[in-house]
């Protein structure tokens, strides 16, 4: 489920928007885990295996492979919906976007999700700064596939971060050195001057990256 076109003049009044669809599809995870909860309890009441533990068959599993658009305001379904546990409906994600989310939220989503597979993050409009960013880049080591890091507006600026500024920018740049596959980083709207050759100085494969000066 994924390349799907968010476009109002397309979609219509009934139609659903990618923010929308991934709530949808969160919102589908969870039900699917509690029906699936509640048949095995039925089904344990019901009947005994040969050692007295129930005997219920297992459901096929299917994974639901998307792109997932997530704010403020979806983030409790999605972080429940990842972390739920015996649901058939399994969600896996190729392109990740989170907006106005806390850097703990952020972190606790990218935990949840599975590693393989995903090729895209952008993170825009989460005023993170140097201290988030540290403790978020982190986590996207898990992920062996990543291209593409998009930071744009994470409300980095060396001007107000003097006096931990370079000891902040040595952790970031390392952790960018693990990204093994990146082939994009985005930091638009970032003040970096100065500091952009020290932050990069790991690589020199971007085929693009954006900065303000």
């Amino acid at each position: 489920m994924t390349g799907l076109q968010d476009d109002d003049t397309d979609r219509g009044p009934d139609g659903m928007s990618l923010w929308s669809g991934t709530v949808a599809l969160a919102k589908a995870c969870l039900e699917v885990a509690k029906h699936q909860t509640e048949l095995q309890k039925r089904s344990s009441k019901r009947r005994k295996g040969p050692s007295g533990s129930s005997s219920v068959s297992q459901p096929i599993g299917v994974e639901i492979r998307a792109d997932l658009f997530v704010n403020s305001t979806s983030y409790s379904v999605l972080r429940d919906a990842l972390q739920a546990t015996g649901s058939p409906m399994r969600l896996r994600c190729r392109d990740f976007h989170a907006e106005e989310l806390s850097v703990a939220g952020i972190v606790a989503l990218l935990e949840g999700l599975e590693p393989a597979g995903v090729r895209r993050v952008d993170l825009r409009f989460n005023n993170l700064g140097l201290a988030g960013l540290c403790a978020v880049v982190p986590q996207l080591s898990r992920f062996p596939d990543l291209l593409s890091l998009k930071l744009p507006y994470s409300n980095v600026d060396v001007r107000r971060h003097a006096a931990g500024a370079d000891a902040g920018f040595r952790r970031l740049s390392t952790h960018l050195g693990k990204l093994q596959a990146l082939r994009e980083l985005n930091l638009g709207s970032s003040r970096l001057s100065g500091k952009l050759r020290q932050l990069l100085r790991f690589s020199p494969r971007f085929g693009a990256f954006g900065a303000s000066p």
